[in-house]
């Protein structure tokens, strides 16, 4: 199977650069011994997101780029990217998402 002109072991052999946030999660993640663990960590790195997007509609609010006209504009439009060939969908399951082909 041939991806991006490169075989599977040839993608598998090719090296790839991490940056040093990715390493450093990479070594949090080397000390979880169980998956009650690593379901907190990731909850907490969520939770992180969530925190750091809230700050920035915060300010996007207080500088007059959102505001409650343009929310009203925005209110009931669906902004997903429709899948290819239409007869997919996505539901969650233990936490994760899952594509569901229902052609």
């Amino acid at each position: 199977m041939k991806v991006n002109n490169l075989s599977l072991e040839e993608r598998s052999m090719k090296s790839v650069s991490l940056t040093p946030a990715q390493l450093c999660l990479l070594e949090t993640f080397a000390g979880v011994q169980s998956q009650e663990e690593a379901d907190e960590l990731s909850r907490v790195i969520r939770d992180f997101y969530a925190r750091k997007l809230d700050e920035e509609l915060e300010a996007l609010w207080s500088d007059g780029t959102f505001d409650q006209k343009k929310l009203d504009e925005y209110r009931g439009r669906h902004f997903r990217t429709p899948y290819k060939g239409g007869g997919e969908r996505m539901r969650r399951s233990s936490g994760h998402l899952v594509v569901i082909d229902t052609n």
